[in-house]
């Protein structure tokens, strides 16, 4: 058991998916992104190289609530990253990322 009320699967077909749980129940899906090239790929070493003078919509959780889910501050990645580690829980969100960091597409796929 995962602690929830929270279903999990190793798969799912897409047709199974709309139909039980799009829209109506959360469901983890284990392991779905076991094979993308961003797990090994997505080293802080790389991301500041590739991306550190990039922006990003940085916040807490409250402030991305109170933004709307938008952005409720903006800061480099390199910037984000040096606060992460200094203990904040600041988090790096974009409804657009692709659009923001095209390159990163290749990197990871829809379950």
């Amino acid at each position: 058991p995962n602690g929830c009320d929270v279903d999990a699967a190793a798969a799912i077909s897409l047709r199974d998916f709309e139909a039980e749980y799009r829209g109506k129940k959360p469901l983890l899906l284990r392991g779905a992104a076991a094979h993308w090239p961003a797990l090994e790929k997505w080293t802080r070493a790389y991301l500041l190289e590739h991306f550190g003078d990039r922006a990003a919509n940085v916040g807490t959780g409250s402030d991305i609530i109170y933004a709307g889910g938008g952005a409720a501050n903006h800061a480099t990645l390199r910037d984000l990253l040096r606060q992460m580690r200094n203990g904040s829980d600041a988090v790096a969100f974009d409804a657009r990322l692709l659009g923001t960091l095209p390159e990163l597409a290749r990197d990871f796929a829809a379950p």
